[in-house]
């Protein structure tokens, strides 16, 4: 189940960006009864009661959720970054369960069932069900959240010749502490200039024009309030765009920033992007990635003589596939 960007600059809690990389992995095996296990020592509860992946899972069968099953879940990155790892749990859970449950992914009423399980898992990881996160990570491509009741969403695969890089200082910022500086009422030239970016966002990704997708980047409604808690923030992003990036900005609450640029300088920019952070005293990696299509279904080579089910499950860009989710 493949990470996301929320917000995408100027579409706070509306705008969703499915990442191509990285991804989280939920397999499903035999067991005597339920499970759930992590894989990888990776650093979220491995507690089923808290656990994004867990908690969606559970969310999306009910009572059945104790049938005699072993759920595994891997993590493709850490946590606390801004670019949806809570959101790629909870929709791996929520994915799972479906599929465990034999649910119809085509009906509308599957499809209700696994976005409000996920928007549970979510909620369990950081208090808020970011179905910005969930939805782009769930159906790939770019998404536009309308409604959240009645849920009505929006999305599409925009053709955009450009790499993403995504640079991840390493000090996590919580969800809460990123929602928390958030002011209540913001200036109305703001809220005009987030309107209009939002607006010219959108146009550049239905023209595949990268370049007027990079200049509607700019966030001013959580952006300014969210960068004093993130150090090197500034430096990191000035530096991106003088290595050539179009524009850059940050990915959901923090503390990541995510570059649209011209393919070519991918790695320019990304090394920008670490030199800035440095220079504003934070450390940092970066990685390159694109657009995702959305989750991948896999199945795992047959169980040694005597098992019963090969492993069903949600994995990552670069594994080995055997179909996308409709």
């Amino acid at each position: 189940m493949p990470y996301s960007i929320g917000n995408v600059g100027p579409g706070f809690d509306r705008f969703g960006l499915c990442l191509a990389a990285p991804g989280d992995t939920v397999a499903l095996r035999p067991s005597d009864r339920f499970r759930f296990e992590l894989a990888g020592g990776a650093s979220v509860p491995a507690d089923p009661g808290t656990n994004a992946a867990a908690v969606a899972f559970r969310a999306v069968l009910g009572d059945a959720a104790a049938a005699p099953v072993r759920l595994t879940l891997t993590k493709g990155y850490r946590a606390g970054t801004g670019i949806g790892s809570s959101g790629a749990s909870a929709a791996a859970g929520a994915l799972a369960a479906a599929l465990h449950g034999g649910l119809d992914l085509d009906g509308e009423a599957a499809r209700a069932r696994i976005v409000a399980g996920a928007a549970a898992g979510e909620r369990a990881a950081c208090g808020t069900g970011h179905l910005d996160n969930v939805l782009a990570s769930l159906f790939g491509g770019f998404l536009f959240l309308e409604s959240v009741t009645p849920l009505r969403a929006l999305r599409w695969d925009p053709v955009l010749p450009a790499a993403i890089v995504v640079a991840v200082p390493e000090a996590p910022l919580a969800t809460e502490r990123s929602r928390a500086v958030l002011p209540g009422v913001v200036p109305h030239g703001d809220a005009v200039a987030n309107l209009t970016r939002a607006v010219g966002l959108l146009a550049g990704l239905l023209r595949g024009d990268p370049e007027a997708v990079g200049a509607h980047l700019e966030d001013r409604l959580a952006e300014p309030y969210r960068a004093a808690l993130v150090p090197g923030f500034g430096t990191a992003r000035a530096a991106a765009l003088a290595a050539g990036a179009w524009g850059a900005a940050m990915a959901g609450g923090g503390p990541a920033i995510f570059a649209v640029t011209p393919e070519r300088w991918a790695r320019r920019v990304a090394r920008a992007l670490l030199a800035g952070f440095a220079e504003g005293g934070a450390r940092a990696e970066a990685f390159v990635t694109g657009i995702g299509a959305g989750p991948e279904l896999y199945e795992g080579d047959p169980e040694p003589a005597g098992g019963t089910a090969a492993p069903v499950g949600i994995a990552p860009p670069g594994r080995r596939r055997s179909g996308r989710i409709p």
